[in-house]
């Protein structure tokens, strides 16, 4: 019988016998742990434009885009065969051991590591989300009961909305 929750792994060639081991699929934590990065806001008083002399508030956004990055991947890392100079193999635990691991990747390794994370996770594609519906093995597809259509996940609205599986609107 099929499992819903499955811990695959793909193998991520760094080249020159160097490899990351990659979960297929983030979690809904994971995710969410990621994304709270892009959220962070903070409320201001600055003087209005067209006279300085009067203060609005306004809610500014600080995405930290560095961390979000550094989760997704730190997230996704199940194993890896990487090595500090002496040899010995770049520590995954516990969880401050593993940032300061992934952290002192070479930049071009963590940019086509954090890319391949991204295609992992991208949404499904309308084939691909056809297929999931009609092969699960015990639930039938869910119906939208006002529209007549099949439900779409909030994190696929919120994702087809930004048009980006990990950018959310920042800099439009």
């Amino acid at each position: 019988m099929a499992t819903y929750i499955q811990h695959k792994t793909v193998r991520f060639d760094l080249g020159d016998g160097w490899w990351v081991d990659l979960s297929e699929h983030l979690t809904q934590g994971q995710w969410a742990g990621a994304e709270k990065y892009l959220t962070a806001t903070e409320l201001v008083t600055l003087p209005k434009v067209d006279n300085p002399s009067e203060m609005v508030v306004r809610l500014v956004a600080h995405p930290d885009m560095e961390n979000h990055s550094l989760a997704l991947v730190s997230g996704a890392i199940s194993d890896w065969n990487l090595t500090d100079e002496t040899g010995a193999k770049l520590p995954l635990e516990p969880a401050e051991s593993r940032r300061a691991s992934i952290q002192n990747l070479r930049q071009e390794d963590f940019a086509r590591i954090l890319a391949e994370v991204n295609r992992l996770n991208a949404p499904r594609s309308d084939i691909e989300q056809a297929s999931f519906r009609t092969e699960s093995p015990s639930s039938p597809q869910v119906e939208d009961a006002a529209a007549g259509t099949a439900a779409v996940s909030h994190r696929d609205r919120a994702l087809a909305a930004v048009g980006s599986p990990h950018v959310s609107g920042i800099g439009e």
